[in-house]
């Protein structure tokens, strides 16, 4: 690509520069308007509006820039925040345990992610992709396999569940001694946790068979 860039491609009817423009208009330009228009005034204030002519002469400056580190159990910590302090660093990060489960990458704009682990704890452990970097939300990608999407939408319904079960616990003024936690199975296989952690639970079936309920429907604003 910084060959591309740098030196031009020749003859090639269908050059990077023309890709890269593509994916910029229909890919950034159009999300960038319409997550805009769902964060805070604060926020989308922070968000810089460009031209493909502000994008387009700095591609080589940031390609060749762009370094390639390996960070897994055998690699030695590679990143150096402090020692790039000054200039930033551009870096292509590949890597297994060490990378999705143990370290958090400041400023990450766009994740690969293909790892994938049946248990909740793990699961929840591993999607630390994106630190919070103000005025730069309309610029992560986060690319990964409808299972794992599919995975964590579950896993967070779980976790407001679970932190509503903690609200009540309070309320009642109980402790985990006397209240009984519960946490939603998953249909499709997954476990909480490792079995040995959770040799104290019990597996229950609850229904709302018979049972007369109540549903509340309040307006919320568009976006949210």
């Amino acid at each position: 690509m910084r060959q591309r860039l740098e030196f031009g491609e020749g003859a090639r009817t269908r050059t990077l520069v023309e890709d890269l423009r593509e994916l910029w208009r229909e890919d950034f330009e159009a999300n960038a308007a319409e997550i805009s228009d769902r964060v805070s005034p604060e926020e989308a204030q922070l968000m810089t509006t460009l031209e493909w002519s502000d994008i387009e002469p700095e591609l080589f400056h940031a390609a060749s820039k762009m370094e390639i580190l390996t960070i897994n159990g055998s690699a030695k910590e590679a990143l150096e925040y402090k020692e790039y302090e000054a200039t930033g660093r551009y870096v292509i990060a590949v890597g297994g345990n060490k990378l999705s489960r143990g370290l958090t990458l400041e400023g990450l704009m766009v994740s690969y992610f293909l790892r994938t682990t049946k248990m909740y704890d793990t699961l929840m452990q591993m999607g630390r992709w994106f630190g919070y970097r103000p005025g730069y939300l309309d610029l992560c990608r986060l690319y990964t396999t409808t299972q794992l999407r599919d995975w964590y939408r579950h896993i967070a319904m779980v976790d407001i569940e679970l932190r509503k079960e903690f609200d009540y616990m309070v309320e009642m003024r109980r402790t985990p001694v006397d209240y009984g936690l519960r946490v939603r199975t998953h249909p499709g296989g997954m476990i909480v946790t490792a079995l040995n952690k959770m040799s104290h639970g019990t597996r229950q079936k609850c229904s709302w068979e018979g049972v007369l309920s109540r549903s509340a429907i309040r307006s919320i604003k568009p976006g949210l």
